[in-house]
Formats: structure tokens, C-alpha cells, sequence
């Protein structure tokens, strides 16, 4: 059996989805001196999350960027196929790329640095669909990501390019 690793989601990289592709949030553990509720913990005897989802946790998945290129990430396990629920994220070597802000807008330096760490243009990422790399329930997880998503009070859900 593999040694359980305990890191923040957000420090996730990967190798770490590689050779882990499930991923449970330590709520049990929020206790432990340095975890909060972004710890995640490897776990490497579940091959598929099961039937009922309730985001406890992030599972690999596959991102297709529209100019076909494969890139590697994670997505929370929730039913509701929107960026609030699932909190896509491409992991690259240099960082991680999310595409859900909250109520944070992205600032125009925020997007350009997203940008340089997919290291494309705008047209060369949206529309992006991703897949879970395991089985959530009956299926894979997939949804289509058309930008960078924030909660506006007036305005509902905002996407960003």
C-alpha cells in the first residue's frame, strides 16, 4: 500500500495527479497543526468515487483546449455540471489555472498570468472540455468551460476571456 500524502489542493501538481488520481478533502483533520479545509489526502484504494457525489473529492481529469491540446487538472466531484460546483483547474508544471473565481473578477494582470501559464492565447483555449479521469458514479465526469467564471451580485455567473 502507498504512504497517504497530505497536501493543499492548490499545491497539487502533476506528478501528483499522475500517480494519484483520487483525492479526498481531510475534513476529519482539519485539527492537524497546517490543515485546513483545502488539504486533500491521496487515495490510492479507490479507483472510481461512488454513486451519489458530494465534492469530497477531486479526481484527475483531462482538459481539450479548442486548439486540441491535452492538458492535465482536477475537478471537485459534484453533480451540477457548472464551474461553481466541479472548480475546474488545469495543473502545468508552473501552476495551477482556475476557472472558477468566486466573487473575485480576474484584474487584466490575473488573466494575463493564466494565460502565460497555459501558454496560449484566449482563441487558442475557450471553448475547454474536460473529462474526469476515473468513473463518478456511472459516468465520467465532463463539462464544457467556455471562461473564466465569477459570481456577480447583479449579474449572476460572468465569463471571462
Amino acid at each position: 500500500m502507498m504512504e497517504q500524502v497530505r497536501k493543499h489542493v492548490y499545491d497539487l501538481t502533476p506528478p501528483d495527479l499522475a500517480a494519484h488520481p483520487v483525492w479526498e478533502f481531510c475534513l476529519d483533520e482539519e485539527w492537524v497543526v497546517g490543515q485546513d479545509e483545502t488539504t486533500v489526502r491521496n487515495r490510492d484504494d479507490v479507483q472510481a468515487v461512488g454513486g451519489r457525489p458530494e465534492g469530497d473529492f477531486v479526481v484527475s481529469a483531462e482538459f481539450r483546449l479548442r486548439d486540441g491540446s491535452v492538458l492535465g487538472g482536477y475537478v471537485v466531484t459534484r453533480e451540477e455540471d457548472d464551474p461553481s460546483a466541479r472548480q475546474p483547474v488545469i495543473v502545468t508544471e508552473r501552476g495551477q489555472v482556475g476557472f472558477w473565481r468566486g466573487a473575485l473578477p480576474l484584474t487584466p494582470a490575473e488573466l494575463a498570468e493564466a494565460y502565460d501559464l497555459l501558454g496560449r492565447r484566449a482563441e487558442e483555449v475557450f471553448p475547454v472540455r474536460y473529462r474526469s479521469r476515473v468513473w463518478v458514479g456511472t459516468d465520467f465526469l465532463k463539462g464544457t468551460i467556455r471562461g473564466f467564471c465569477y459570481l456577480d451580485k447583479a449579474e449572476g455567473m460572468v465569463e471571462v476571456r
